[in-house]
Parts: structure tokens; sequence; C-alpha cells
């Protein structure tokens, strides 16, 4: 059985899940909508036994041959009951239950599900461009020219050539107090000498690059 972590809206995950549905490999993907309500762990010096629920099934982690770590991230605590009330928004004791005791029962989780064959680094799951741009220079790979800064002015100074306006990190998930989970998608756009005139001379550090017209775009990792 195939362990997938990523997001319902994840396009490229449905794709693959096609794929796993015609060659009839059972898998089971965990998100915001299917995940672990409940865990069985046990140790022992014989044995290690885990064991976790998912709605109304059963599964072993013997069962497991593969963990897939696309996005999002593994959620345990959507339906844990309390023995007694607290104010949710309110009580450091329900932040220290989350961040720590909640905390070391997903990074175990996560621990040996890495101890599969996977694919994905759940640990790096936001990794730095900006690192990754300092490594490919090292290893000897062409990168764009790419500027961050919060000086408009020397922004304004790098646009020579065609240029883009682009995050610095991947999409983002944001939780708005009041309203329903949104997930917010980065977006590219091509800019001119123009495009900062109206700001001030210091913003919010921004990613400039290069604009490099492309037939096939190959990812590395």
């Amino acid at each position: 059985m195939i362990i997938i972590i990523s997001a319902e809206e994840d396009h490229s995950t449905n794709d693959i899940i096609k794929w796993l549905i015609r060659w009839g490999i059972p898998y089971l993907r965990l998100g915001k909508i299917q995940f672990f309500n409940s865990i069985y762990l046990s140790f022992s010096t014989s044995e290690i036994s885990l064991r976790f629920k998912i709605d109304e099934d059963f599964y072993d982690y013997d069962e497991i041959s593969f963990f897939w770590y696309r996005k999002h991230y593994l959620v345990l605590e959507e339906d844990f009951k309390l023995n007694h009330p607290v104010d949710f928004s309110e009580s450091e004791y329900l932040v220290y239950l989350f961040r720590n005791e909640l905390k070391a029962v997903h990074d175990y989780i996560i621990y040996k599900l890495q101890q599969k064959t996977f694919l994905g680094n759940y640990h790096q799951a936001n990794a730095n461009k900006l690192i990754s741009f300092d490594m490919a220079k090292k290893v000897g790979f062409k990168i764009p020219e790419t500027y961050v800064s919060n000086s408009t002015e020397f922004l304004k100074l790098k646009l020579a050539g065609k240029r883009i306006v682009k995050p610095i990190q991947d999409l983002f998930e944001a939780k708005i107090k009041g309203v329903k989970e949104y997930a917010f998608f980065s977006k590219i756009t091509e800019v001119d000498s123009d495009y900062f005139e109206p700001f001030a001379d210091r913003i919010f550090p921004s990613c400039l690059q290069e604009l490099i017209p492309k037939k096939v775009e190959i990812r590395s990792f």
C-alpha cells in the first residue's frame, strides 16, 4: 500500500492516482479531508507496533510499502477530544498539547513513514529557493539573474531586459479569522521600468527575476 500526503486540490497527485487505480495498486491519500483520526502505538523490548484509523477503517504500518510526500502536511488533530472544557483561543495548555505532545506523535509517524521506500522529504516541504540558487551556483548550474530587496531604487536599477516579479516562496495557505480556509496561489507578473514608480522607497522584500523564454521546463532537485 502506498501512503500519499497531498493537498486535495493538487492536480499532479490526481493524475498519479489515476495510474495507481488503473494498475490496481492500493493507496491512501492523506490531506485535510482524509486523515488519521486515531493512533495506536505500542513499544516493548520485543516489538514496536503502529496502527492507525481513517474514518472507520484500520491500517497497520507493516501494510505500507511506499511513502510519497507530495505537498501539504500530516493531519492528526482534527477531531481529538479533551476530557475537560478548554478555551481553545486562549489556553496555553492547549498550545502546549499541540506544539509539544501532539507534535511528538506527529514527528514519530513521519519518522516511521520515511523508513519505508519514500519520495519527497516532509522536513523540507518549504525548501528555500534562495538557498537552492546558492547551491545551484556552487555546483555549476546556470541560474536566472535574480534580485531580492526592499529598496525600490535597487530593483529599478535591475529592470534592464525582460523581468518578472515572483514570490520568493511557493504557494501558501492562510486561515483568516471568521472566514473559511482559502488557498492562495502564487502569480508571476512580467514588469517594465515603470512598475516600481507608484511604490515607496522601501517596500516588503520582493523578488525580481530574469524572464527566460522556454519550450520545455525541467525541474531539478
